[in-house]
């Protein structure tokens, strides 16, 4: 997922591997953009994955796009190993808002982030002013995509396929990445490992939001756990707290609970620190 370190996942592999960030990324989302629209079908994007395959011949494909289409790479690229990247969803949010806003967006990313972040359905409520008013997307929106993209990595790939690592950990897990992947650990370089800055130079009204109302979705009281992550689907115990002394809430996904859209979509915000091991 973006602004989750796949750059740099890409960075440390390409010196001795052939690895690359986003490759062909335009050419899938149109693909995509077709399926969605009833110009095209999923099979012209299964036929896709296969003639890129192909074509590029990548030892390391590191793109967000490809969480999208995840259930198709695993049955067609059978014995393939999977890397999902995982940043608390609080600094991934405040990340994506700074990168937003300091830079120029291409059309074809303007028209992922609407269906990925479903402008067209949600609208933001008054206390979102100053996110609408800098063009940002409803934090329902954000939050709901990074619940989706991690949910169906989890529900398509072997456990013994994945591996899972913290954005926070990646510099310190090369080792177990190398080993992960089959290849030298002195074949990956070291000094790519680069995470953007989570303070960003914004408006502190837009910022603010960060820290009150994602915080308290998480602790709301509906918070389930994330199957894949925990063993049950249920009630998680409010007043439980979590080792490092917050809740241990975690993201209600659509189709497990009918509950309204704020709960539906609740910002686990430990989740990563809940996850053992994740990169993505």
């Amino acid at each position: 997922m973006g602004k989750t370190g796949t750059h740099s996942i890409a960075a440390v592999f390409e010196r001795d591997h052939r690895a690359a960030h986003e490759a062909g990324a335009k050419e899938l989302m149109e693909l995509l953009f077709a399926e969605a629209d009833g110009t095209g079908t999923h099979q012209d994007v299964r036929d896709h994955l296969v003639e890129r395959d192909a074509r590029l011949e990548l030892e390391m494909d590191a793109s967000l796009v490809n969480g999208e289409v995840v259930a198709d790479l695993v049955d067609l690229f059978p014995g393939s190993r999977y890397v999902l990247t995982v940043r608390e969803p609080h600094a991934w949010l405040d990340s994506m808002a700074n990168h937003s806003l300091a830079h120029e967006t291409p059309p074809h990313w303007v028209r992922w982030r609407e269906l990925r972040f479903r402008a067209a359905e949600l609208v933001h409520p008054p206390e979102e002013a100053a996110w609408r008013d800098r063009g940002l997307y409803t934090l329902d929106g954000y939050l709901g995509s990074w619940a989706r993209h991690n949910r169906m990595v989890l529900e398509a790939v072997p456990a013994d396929d994945l591996l899972i690592v913290r954005t926070e950990d990646l510099a310190d897990r090369l080792d177990e990445l190398a080993a992960f992947c089959g290849v030298p650990t002195e074949s990956l370089d070291h000094s790519r490992v680069q995470l953007d800055a989570v303070d960003g130079d914004w408006p502190e009204d837009a910022r603010q939001l960060l820290g009150d109302r994602p915080r308290r979705q998480a602790d709301d009281g509906h918070a389930l756990w994330w199957p894949g992550i925990g063993d049950k689907v249920g009630r998680s115990q409010h007043d439980t707290p979590h080792r490092h002394g917050r809740h241990a809430a975690v993201v209600a996904v659509e189709g497990v609970v009918r509950l309204p859209l704020v709960q539906q979509q609740v910002v686990a915000v430990i989740l990563a620190q809940h996850l053992n091991v994740v990169i993505g």
